[in-house]
């Protein structure tokens, strides 16, 4: 076992225990007690006069009043007290390393995820590119993508706008109702001002924020009664074509 960099020592506790010793027996006693707890291993007996250094002559007189610090076996002299404290150290050693390792672990874990989410989120268009295969299969469902207005195969990766952006038909009717706008007012003119006024904001968003910004744009201009010259319905197709012979437009000009 690796050698604990510190020692517990209880000053009072021993000091109580050890009023009959001599200058002598404290030292001996002393470094007994530090080679046990830098080893982390009871004492061998054939060693302990050499550890203590006291010569042999009198190690005999010096162990007899050590011995009854300790549990003494044919082999080894045992400290309960420095056991125990041992066996606490090791425990929150262990403990604490375990716990820095998960927490490593979990790092690691939610760093690689998040990497994962960037490289889904924000794809290089180079590698994109080099990547795909054009098949038949891929210009249909582009081209069905285009038809309901969807820019981005994902739906929940954010992009920012551009002036070729439409809505999401099915994401415009579900927020149009959910907030109590008829979807006749979302026509070319109104749609193409927020699409400019958003275009030059360099402002990223998902597909379903930017349809409900757009119905939250419209409502708005609904509220504030601006959106007179923008929000129109569409005009209701005339059953029959035109009077071509009809010249009443003309009234107001002069003309006829």
């Amino acid at each position: 076992m690796a050698a604990l960099p510190y020692m517990q020592f209880y000053v009072a506790d021993y000091l109580a225990d050890t009023t009959h010793l001599t200058a002598e027996e404290h030292g001996a006693y002393m470094l007994l007690l530090f080679s046990y707890w830098q080893t982390g291993k009871a004492l061998r007996i054939d060693r302990l006069a050499t550890v203590a250094r006291i010569s042999n002559d009198r190690w005999p007189s010096v162990a007899e009043t050590l011995s009854e610090f300790f549990h003494v076996t044919e082999t080894h002299w045992i400290q309960f007290r420095v056991e125990a404290d041992l066996e606490a150290v090791n425990s929150k050693s262990v403990a604490a390393s375990n716990a820095g390792k998960a927490s490593a672990r979990a790092r690691a874990l939610k760093k690689e995820q998040a990497s994962n989410v960037r490289s889904t989120v924000v794809e290089d268009p180079l590698q994109r590119e080099s990547n795909h295969i054009d098949t038949d299969t891929d210009t249909e469902e582009h081209n069905t993508l285009r038809a309901h207005g969807e820019n981005s195969p994902d739906p929940k990766a954010p992009s920012e706008m551009t002036l070729e952006w439409a809505p999401d038909n099915r994401l415009l009717t579900a927020f149009a109702k959910r907030m109590g706008v008829p979807v006749t007012l979302f026509t070319h003119e109104a749609i193409g001002g927020f699409v400019c006024h958003y275009a030059a904001s360099g402002r990223f968003e998902t597909q379903q924020a930017w349809v409900s910004l757009l119905v939250k744009w419209i409502k708005r201009d609904m509220a504030s009664g601006a959106a007179a010259s923008n929000v129109k319905p569409f005009p209701v197709r005339q059953a029959n074509g035109p009077d071509f012979n009809d010249t009443t437009w003309a009234d107001d000009l002069g003309v006829l």
